[in-house]
């Protein structure tokens, strides 16, 4: 017998007729050739009112964005010296990433190597204009926040699994770690120095070029991001930014621009108007959770494809904003057309299972995850009109998840027509903190059942967000909202219920290993074999990840 919460959002239809629309070359090439454009216009506000209002990203914005347009150099460059002089690094690596009173510079630390790279004297871009006073107290920031923090153990082979705070910190610490020691490894007073551990900045280079070369292979074959589709994803794309940027290994490069690749490809086919659908983890409950359906990402999303959030000024969007990077054309079509997409399902196999037992070698701040079968099979149903999604698992104890996997999912659909116009299921927020595997789900096409779970943690009924902007009619048990394009139905069922066979007639178990890693006509790829397919129509890109 059923006794728990059953959420049914089903019978989403459209109310569109079927339309036709290609894009030609040459309007994908116009969107492609603004984005210098729209960077421009992100920079200029930078420089005249930097974001945000204090500490070290504001001055590292104002910095970066003055930099790169060559304007106000003096300004630019005393910002750097008032980080080094106001802001002093962490000095113990036992302090968490998310303590108030210290600063492991992991938050602002790309930005500032992007910085050094851009500007610097031994820059192949614009050298010269970082002073030299400027340029070295760069240096002395890496040096301190690495010397002690940073320790070869940690790009061991077999550690790629290994996320250190969350996935975003996890990231933004340890390409940080890779790009001073790649940097350190080439300044004449830095290269024959020791890490507190005994390694030079050589060896701690060669150690984090190889660690990210299995990085990316590992990530691209067996589902990218923990935290899927969430808030956070912003902070960690920085890294990758500038391992595609500056990589001196052409290998370590194409392997994090095909990263890129993906990432937007990931993102293009599930969004509409620039509002990304599909499975969510990580986005918080409330009013946050309807915003957080746009991805916080569309500030980048509006630089490459004119979707999303115009001119953000936010510090995770800006090593975007100043990188070299372009999405191929394939992806920019993906983004833009559509109706041309028509409808289709999209499935994928996503990392969030704990390695239980953890190993002893991990401290307390570090998640190891499973890296032979990452527990989550994502499932969106896509169409010109809306785009509904959820996360299916098993159900299982709260502590065989990692918790950046199993905190506040986000299950539901956004609608085409109207950016806030969006139905989720979710429980009740805690009074502190956040809530984790609260419930699990099954979808199929335009129908979704949520169950709350009895393995939760933290989690206090059930909730439904129905957006003002969507019209309402209650009809006996079921609530029928009306959106610009389509039309959702959806229903409640509070305790108790009646015996089904476990696997209906028209049913199956639900695979939650296919073969495929990622399954949709416009991104295939196998489980663990490095090789990704990007389609739409006759353009194509091939990321291959192999040795």
């Amino acid at each position: 017998m059923a006794r728990s919460l059953v959420v049914g959002l089903g019978m989403i239809c459209s109310l569109a007729a079927p339309r036709v629309w290609a894009l030609s070359d040459a309007e994908l090439s116009a969107v492609l050739g603004g984005f210098e454009a729209r960077r421009d216009e992100v920079l200029a506000r930078q420089v005249a009112d930097p974001y945000p209002a204090t500490g070290v990203w504001h001055y590292a914005d104002f910095a970066l964005a003055a930099l790169y347009r060559n304007e106000r150099l003096d300004e630019a460059n005393e910002a750097l010296l008032t980080i080094r002089r106001e802001f002093p690094v962490n000095p113990d690596p036992q302090r968490g990433p998310g303590d108030p009173e210290v600063d492991d510079f992991h938050w602002s630390i790309n930005l500032l190597q992007r910085i050094y790279w851009l500007f610097g004297s031994r820059s192949d871009r614009f050298p010269g204009r970082l002073s030299p006073v400027a340029e070295a107290a760069l240096l002395e920031i890496f040096w301190d926040s690495a010397r002690r923090h940073c320790r070869i153990e940690q790009a061991a082979e077999g550690r790629e699994w290994w996320v250190w705070g969350s996935e975003n910190h996890g990231a933004m610490s340890r390409s940080g770690f890779w790009g001073t020691a790649q940097i350190l490894a080439e300044a004449p007073d830095y290269r024959a120095r020791r890490y507190e551990d005994g390694s030079t900045p050589a060896e701690m280079a060669a150690a984090w070029n190889a660690y990210f070369l299995r990085y990316a292979r590992e990530r691209a074959s067996r589902g990218l991001l923990v935290e899927i589709a969430s808030t956070y994803n912003k902070y960690t794309l920085q890294g990758w930014y500038n391992l595609a940027d500056f990589a001196a290994d052409p290998v370590l490069r194409a392997r994090a621009r095909g990263l890129l690749d993906l990432f937007w490809a990931d993102w293009a086919i599930e969004q509409i108007d620039g509002v990304r659908g599909g499975g969510k983890h990580r986005i918080y409950p409330g009013v946050t959770s309807a915003l957080g359906a746009r991805f916080s990402g569309t500030g980048m999303s509006w630089l490459y494809f004119g979707l999303g959030v115009p001119r953000s000024q936010h510090p995770a969007h800006m090593c975007a904003a100043t990188s070299d990077y372009r999405p191929p054309v394939c992806v920019v079509d993906l983004a833009l057309d559509v109706e041309g997409r028509e409808e289709y399902e999209y499935v994928s196999r996503r990392p969030g299972l704990n390695l239980l037992p953890k190993p002893e070698a991990a401290d307390w701040q570090t998640y190891v995850l499973r890296p032979d079968f990452g527990g989550i099979l994502r499932y969106s149903y896509c169409t010109p009109d809306f785009v509904m999604g959820t996360s299916m698992m098993e159900a299982r104890p709260a502590e065989d998840w990692a918790a950046i996997s199993s905190q506040n999912r986000w299950d539901g659909v956004v609608f085409g027509g109207d950016p806030n116009a969006c139905l989720f299921a979710q429980p009740l927020p805690p009074e502190r903190g956040s809530e984790y595997n609260s419930h699990w789900s099954v979808q199929h096409r335009g129908a979704m059942i949520l169950q709350k779970l009895r393995t939760h943690r933290h989690a206090h009924g059930q909730r439904i967000w129905f957006p003002a902007c969507l019209a309402r009619q209650d009809r006996e048990d079921w609530v029928i909202v009306e959106a610009p394009r389509a039309y959702a139905a959806v229903r409640i069922v509070r305790g108790g219920g009646s015996w089904v066979e476990a696997v209906p007639e028209d049913g199956a178990p639900l695979d939650l290993q296919p073969a495929r890693v990622y399954d949709s006509p416009f991104i295939e790829g196998d489980w663990d074999a490095g090789v990704v397919t990007l389609r739409k129509g006759e353009r194509s890109a091939v990321l291959d990840f192999r040795d």
